[in-house]
């Protein structure tokens, strides 16, 4: 069995897409996933599958959430694996940022140049990021909810679907991964 990690996007903010956790775990259950641990309402799934690819995942995933939900809801799946690769590869661990400060945008395509081109054309002001395949390490400068670099406006420059997790949710979610996995 493979450990995986499915992201949500935009679900129960602001009131908007609401799904609660344990219907979310229970809906999930025929897809014959086994030990489905729920994070924060903010749709992170921990789970364990036989091996199936990533994509497919997430598309049994959304279909299963349109059926029960009755919600169109984009999901981003990785394997607990690739999520650790992502977190030890951090460039701003090296250069002693707050934790509070690092957060990580998941992309579920790879961006092609032209969307890259656009990001970078936009001032972010003190705010970096660094991406890497798909995903986009971001430090800011002060706090996100104060930054223009955002989940929308990175996907609306970069035409690609992402959702954004802060590096506490991102650590958390390793740490449920690698107690599943036991």
């Amino acid at each position: 069995m493979t450990t995986y990690i499915a992201l949500l996007r935009g679900i129960n903010v602001s009131g908007k897409n609401k799904i609660l956790m344990k219907p979310l775990a229970i809906a999930l259950e025929p897809l014959n996933i086994k030990q489905i641990t729920t994070y924060i309402q903010s749709g992170n799934i921990v789970f364990q599958s036989a091996k199936k690819s990533t994509k497919e995942l997430e598309k049994e995933i959304e279909i299963r959430i349109l059926d029960c939900f009755e919600l169109t809801v984009s999901v981003i799946v990785m394997t607990l694996d690739e999520l650790n690769s992502i977190e030890k590869n951090n460039p701003y661990h090296l250069l002693g940022i707050e934790i509070d400060k690092k957060y990580g945008c998941f992309l579920k395509s790879l961006p092609d140049e032209i969307g890259m081109e656009k990001l970078s054309r936009f001032n972010s002001q003190n705010d970096e990021y660094t991406i890497v395949n798909q995903f986009i390490y971001l430090n800011y400068f002060d706090r996100a909810g104060n930054s223009k670099l955002t989940t929308n406006l990175i996907e609306n420059k970069m035409n690609v679907v992402g959702t954004a997790r802060n590096w506490k949710t991102i650590l958390k979610l390793i740490e449920i991964g690698n107690a599943v996995s036991l």
